[in-house]
């Protein structure tokens, strides 16, 4: 069979697209070329810097042709488009191609080498028909210079109001003493109130001493002072056009009782049993509960950041009923419906070879054996993203989906969780050389590095896991999280699920498989979070997941991976291997009930 081939003729205009057909061949036409298409592309009226048209048209049937056609003398006729004027300016081309589906694009050229500056390409589809003729007409918009507009109005605004003044403990404090103040600014415009606080004598009293006033914006704000007397605070609120609104009061200093150092102790007496220069500030005697990084702890106020002062329910110990049974936990930590009697949390024994757990609440037992290494070693890049990495979003183990940002929200979401965590082997070659860009390689094998955590407190964490293909990822020697089948929803997903982390070390390992093409594997741990506040999905998707990461797996980039079945270092069977030691070595874990 012959295959016919068609001619067609493009006109490129500015703005509108008009197709328009006619007959079969027309006067003095073969039927051997197939169909004639015409197409027009033109200019507005307005003077540009166009010179002609470069026509670009790729068919499914393999056609394609690309080609600079300058502007006609004469503007666009107005019979091949009704709705235009009669000073558009247009070019035109005549191209013979075998019958198909087409598109066209026709860009604006200043030259036959350098597109318009002021005008867009136009782009259509169109087919072509054996021994039919269509002409086509396409407008390409440009830019054209606006005349500007002024809309003046005019507000009327009001000053803020303050109310609401609260001092705790009070207006009356000891010399030492600090007191929080806090008010509320408001404003019936809905502007943004700035608050700004300063002291000032008290008409009616001595004179202010030394004081500390921090900060001087916002609220609260704290104000201590060792001078005897009566301080006069102000409190002004501006909103952004200058209006304000002040609020004064007083702040009463009196003798109190002191902070004392006795035998390097701190204690509150009165300020006539202090042995002279043995006053401290008050802060010394205040004891506050502090977030330290063994845990949480009373101590004096003085040795507790700012910015780590707790509640003092994170202190206050408590016997919590959690999935593994009673733990000692706080307060704050412990829904008030999961709180036991005390007793149930009571000191722990163990049986000979074990030993306490950090937090009191079990025993564990370590054995060890020597890790075997692999002359192989493949260092850990950041993974190249992929349009369909977690696209469908975050599941959880009820099967509830969460496709919002940031764990995925669609394909081509290229800021997707796995995208965003997702590592696997760089080049070696490229290594060597001092870059860092990943490969493919190795295909076929487990790869994946040792993380040492060592938790303070038993506790409720959350894993996020995603991989392409396939992904395992262990805790002290057992597997607990098995993505080790080829599916793609390893990969489309971000697996969100629970995980209970004892007290005391903890190795994670987490491997990865490359099935072919295309690889990443990423986790992330999060945590820990209040006992018995995971048990739905419902109550993961609340949990604050971002705000509490201890471990993701952008943390291994740059570093190697430690474990593999070819490469790294390998461990016996229920073995996990420990990179916490000065060398690696691997480690069993074993766990066991109080006596």
């Amino acid at each position: 069979m012959q295959k016919k081939s068609t001619l067609i003729t493009f006109a490129a205009a500015f703005g509108l697209l008009v197709f328009s057909g006619c007959g079969a061949n027309g006067p003095g036409g073969d039927p051997a070329l197939g169909q004639v298409t015409i197409i027009q592309a033109g200019l507005s009226t307005a003077e540009h810097d166009v010179e002609g048209f470069l026509y670009e048209i790729n068919c499914d049937n393999g056609f394609s042709l690309t080609e600079y056609v300058p502007l006609e003398d004469e503007p666009l006729p107005p019979w091949l488009d009704p709705n235009a004027g009669d000073n558009h300016p247009f070019s035109d081309l005549l191209a013979s191609i075998p019958p198909g589906h087409c598109v066209v694009t026709a860009t604006p050229m200043q030259d036959p080498y350098t597109p318009s500056e002021e005008c867009h390409p136009v782009t259509d589809e169109f087919d072509v028909l054996p021994e039919q003729t269509t002409e086509i007409t396409l407008m390409a918009q440009c830019d054209s210079e606006s005349n500007g507009a002024a809309d003046i109005a005019v507000g009327l605004n009001s000053a803020p109001l303050l109310s609401d003044l609260t001092l705790n403990p009070g207006k009356f404090i000891c010399v030492g003493e600090r007191v929080e103040i806090e008010v509320t600014a408001e404003d019936i415009d809905g502007d943004d109130v700035t608050l700004e606080w300063e002291v000032v004598d008290w008409p009616e009293a001595p004179a202010a001493g030394t004081y500390t006033l921090s900060p001087n914006t916002g609220s609260p704000v704290s104000f201590s002072a060792d001078t005897v007397g009566a301080y006069e605070l102000i409190v002004t609120a501006y909103d952004p056009y200058g209006a304000f609104t002040t609020l004064t009061f007083p702040i009463h200093v009196v003798e109190c009782d002191v902070c004392c150092r006795i035998d390097n102790e701190f204690i509150e007496l009165p300020a006539e049993e202090c042995p002279d220069g043995q006053t401290a500030p008050m802060a010394y005697c205040e004891e506050v509960c502090c977030k330290l990084d063994d845990g949480n702890q009373t101590v004096s106020a003085v040795e507790c950041p700012d910015d780590q002062v707790l509640s003092s329910d994170f202190c206050e110990p408590v016997c919590c009923e959690t999935a593994i049974g009673p733990v000692l936990s706080s307060a704050a930590e412990c829904p008030e419906d999961l709180v036991v009697p005390l007793d149930l949390c009571e000191s722990c024994e163990c049986e000979e070879g074990f030993e306490l757990t950090p937090d009191g609440e079990g025993c564990i037992r370590t054995e060890t054996a020597a890790a075997t290494v692999s002359q192989t070693i493949y260092h850990v890049c950041e993974a190249l993203t992929n349009p369909n990495y977690s696209r469908e979003g975050a599941i959880y183990p009820g099967g509830t989906v969460n496709q919002v940002s940031p764990w995925g929200t669609g394909y081509g979401d290229l800021n997707s969780r796995l995208n965003t965590v997702g590592v696997w082997a760089c080049d070696s070659d490229l290594f060597d050389q001092g870059l860092t860009y990943p490969t493919q390689t190795p295909v076929g094998e487990w790869i994946g590095f040792s993380v040492c955590l060592d938790i303070d407190q038993a506790g409720e964490y959350l894993v996020g896991t995603g991989a392409d293909n396939r992904m395992r990822f262990f805790l002290n020697g057992n597997l607990v999280f098995d993505k080790s089948a080829y599916l793609i929803s390893n990969f489309t997903y971000w697996w969100i699920e629970p995980l209970y982390l004892n007290a005391g070390l903890n190795i994670i390992e987490i491997e990865g498989y490359n099935d072919g093409s295309a690889v990443a594997f990423g986790a992330e741990i999060s945590g820990p979070f209040t006992p018995g506040s995971l048990a739905t999905d419902a109550d993961m998707i609340a949990a604050d997941y971002l705000g509490n990461i201890i471990f993701s797996s952008l943390d291994a980039v740059g570093g190697v991976f430690s474990l593999g079945e070819a490469s790294g270092y390998q461990c016996p069977d229920g073995f996990a291997l420990n990179t916490c030691t000065p060398e690696p070595e691997c480690t069993i874990i074993e766990r066991a009930d109080c006596l």
